[in-house]
């Protein structure tokens, strides 16, 4: 009896730790907590995908008290790499598609009450996009926000998460 104890309880822990579902892709990069210039544009890769359908891309980020504002606007810009340019220059290598998506984020009611989640640091995240993909594409992802002042303070996160689909 406790050697099948000890077994299912390791593998419901293997299942729920191992298991990574439909996420294909997600990554956090730091910025200046002090304020995240307007010129600084986050770069994100994501290999080549092992299967073809259809994509979800969420960004998400993490702020504290010290942003000024109820929300921030950024571009998401997705370009799609196919593999049949393997081999080639660099220079030479054009995306198969490019999207640009302008993300409006509310952080805060009217009140200014933070809507994420969290204590000290806030969590949020949302949706971008979905698009079509074939087996072997590749993304390079930018970010970048187009807020009206320069530097921002009180963003410390942003990220970028792909899921696949389903069917």
């Amino acid at each position: 009896m406790r050697r099948f104890l000890f077994w299912g309880v390791w593998a419901l822990v293997m299942l729920c730790c191992c298991c990574t579902g439909n996420q294909v892709y997600d990554h956090y990069q730091n910025v200046p907590i002090s304020g995240w210039d307007k010129a600084d544009v986050l770069s994100y890769d994501v290999a080549a995908l092992r299967d073809s359908g259809w994509y979800a891309t969420d960004l998400g980020l993490r702020m504290n008290n010290m942003y000024p504002f109820l929300s921030v606007t950024m571009v998401v810009s997705q370009a799609v790499y196919h593999p049949d340019d393997a081999g080639k220059k660099e220079q030479d290598i054009q995306p198969l598609m490019v999207k640009n998506d302008t993300i409006n984020c509310s952080l805060r009611d009217d009140n200014g009450k933070v809507k994420g989640r969290g204590i000290i640091f806030y969590q949020y995240h949302y949706h971008v996009s979905a698009m079509k993909l074939q087996q072997g594409d590749s993304l390079h992802i930018t970010v970048r926000h187009i807020m009206k002042r320069e530097i921002l303070p009180g963003l410390s996160d942003i990220g970028i998460s792909m899921r696949r689909m389903m069917k």
